[in-house]
């Protein structure tokens, strides 16, 4: 019987989230349109740097509902002391954004004094 199911799934799901996906995102841009276009932007920022702050904080620590609660949480007390009201549904989609950025952004490598090349031959 979960063979068949199974089977059914491969060919049904493929047709379906297509739409779905699509449906989802065009109810995200129209209530993102609802927003000042001013408050957009630091929406963004506010949602970025509270999802890194609490993957630097509780990198292990925390399970993943617990971290996006966290950040949800610091996101809108952030929003809040700039006196912005943002919905929670909106809210809550800006940081699985913010989420899907930190996690595919590439990686910051900095150079150290040690990795350095030194310059012999006197500039």
């Amino acid at each position: 019987m979960s063979a068949e199911l199974f089977q059914i799934l491969l060919i049904v799901l493929p047709i379906v989230l297509p739409p779905l996906i699509a449906f989802l995102v065009v109810l995200v841009n129209k209530e993102l349109a609802k927003l000042p276009a001013n408050v957009r932007p630091v929406l963004a920022d506010v949602a970025k740097v509270s999802v890194s702050a609490v993957e630097q904080v509780a990198q292990s620590e925390l399970g993943t509902a617990e971290k996006k609660q966290k950040a949800l949480a610091f996101a809108s007390a952030q929003l809040d002391h700039l006196g912005m009201k943002v919905p929670t549904d909106v809210l809550n989609v800006v940081v699985e954004d913010a989420v899907f950025a930190v996690k595919h952004a590439p990686p910051v490598v900095l150079a150290t004094p040690a990795s350095m090349p030194i310059n012999t031959k006197g500039a």
